[in-house]
């Protein structure tokens, strides 16, 4: 969620870092919900992602590479507890790094810029889920509507995910769509970013770690 120059330096920098609002996506918090209410975004210690990259350039150039998450220890600001969460993302670009801080309640999932003291919590996710639920968002100089289109399976690898929220997210000008699936217990497990220059990044889960309980 990738290149502009030779499909290596530009283009990644403009877009690459879209990436990581998706796979943060992927975590929220170790609270405990309804017993019947399956939790589609666990955020632990040690909850950690690995994901299978494949980029597709403007010119039909294709890629592979590997992006990882993981969620580190809680720290407290503005008097909630997050947890610090760092992506990555590996080969065959330049590594990149990015550390948010995140959370988790009842009405939703949200985030902090550990790097601004003024930093303001953004919405990434409301709960909970429900077919047509809309929010707005705002992420790596986007305004982004996501919208809960349903329920579905998904298959990864021969592998079926039952009962996965299928979530969609886009720009007000159309330059930017994303598809994505969280599976219960799982988080995010798929994700089909496009581009209005002809771009396209997918991501789907190779491991999943669990962390603390």
């Amino acid at each position: 969620m990738i290149y502009l120059l030779s499909f290596g330096g530009e283009f990644w920098l403009k877009f690459g870092m879209r990436l990581f609002p998706l796979l943060f996506i992927a975590v929220t918090s170790s609270i405990c919900f309804a017993a019947d209410e399956p939790d589609y975004d666990p955020l632990a210690t040690g909850c950690e992602w690995i994901m299978d990259a494949t980029i597709t350039g403007p010119d039909g150039t294709l890629k592979t590479g590997i992006a990882r998450r993981v969620v580190e220890n809680e720290e407290t600001r503005n008097g909630k507890a997050y947890f610090r969460t760092v992506t990555t993302v590996e080969r065959p670009l330049p590594p990149l790094s990015e550390v948010k801080l995140s959370r988790k309640d009842q009405t939703g999932f949200y985030s902090l810029d550990p790097k601004s003291k003024d930093a303001k919590e953004q919405t990434e996710l409301l709960f909970p889920y429900k077919v047509g639920l809309t929010w707005k968002k705002f992420s790596s100089g986007m305004t982004l509507t996501d919208t809960v289109i349903g329920f579905e399976s998904v298959t990864i690898n021969g592998k079926k995910y039952d009962n996965c929220v299928h979530l969609r997210s886009t720009t007000d000008d159309g330059s930017y769509t994303e598809d994505y699936w969280n599976a219960p217990g799982l988080g995010s497990i798929k994700s089909d970013m496009r581009y209005s220059n002809g771009a396209k990044i997918s991501l789907a889960l190779r491991e999943f770690k669990p962390g603390k309980k």
